[in-house]
């Protein structure tokens, strides 16, 4: 018999498993994290893959695109509390750079993305969001068995 450990949400199961059967663990590979996590996510939203941030409805100088109506408003959708996300460092650059941009807190709503799990509580929101955010923008934790705000 052979005993394994297994990473489950914030804690481990262990198991064993007679040594005859045929097993092979699949692990995902060791990643060092960013030596500064809040420089490298401001270096991605100022360099962002395959574009500028919100594409086209600014020009490069920041004015608004004459092609695109500016948006009255930002949705985020961010993780829940099933999925560990780093939130304190991504979530400001990205909130500092939206009211750069001329969005007021007020405007830019969180979403909590909780697909087919329970929806999160208002008293939950402190476990994904960080405490400055939480006081400074709207925050709703989606439900899917509210059909009447499914889109």
């Amino acid at each position: 018999m052979t005993t394994y450990h297994l990473p489950y949400g914030k804690a481990h199961l262990t198991f064993t498993l007679l040594d005859d059967l045929n097993v092979q663990l699949l692990a995902p590979h060791d990643a060092a994290g960013a030596a500064d996590p809040l420089a490298a996510v401001t270096q991605a939203l100022e360099s962002p893959l395959g574009g500028r941030l919100l594409t086209g409805l600014w020009d490069d100088l920041g004015r608004p695109s004459s092609v695109v109506r500016r948006p009255s408003s930002v949705a985020i959708a961010i993780n829940d509390k099933t999925r560990p996300v780093p939130h304190k460092e991504l979530l400001p650059p990205l909130l500092a750079r939206l009211e750069g941009l001329g969005f007021a807190p007020a405007d830019i709503t969180l979403l909590i993305a909780t697909g087919t799990h329970a929806p999160m509580r208002p008293d939950e929101f402190p476990q994904v969001i960080p405490p400055d955010v939480l006081a400074r923008y709207p925050v709703i934790s989606h439900d899917c068995d509210d059909a009447a705000n499914l889109i």
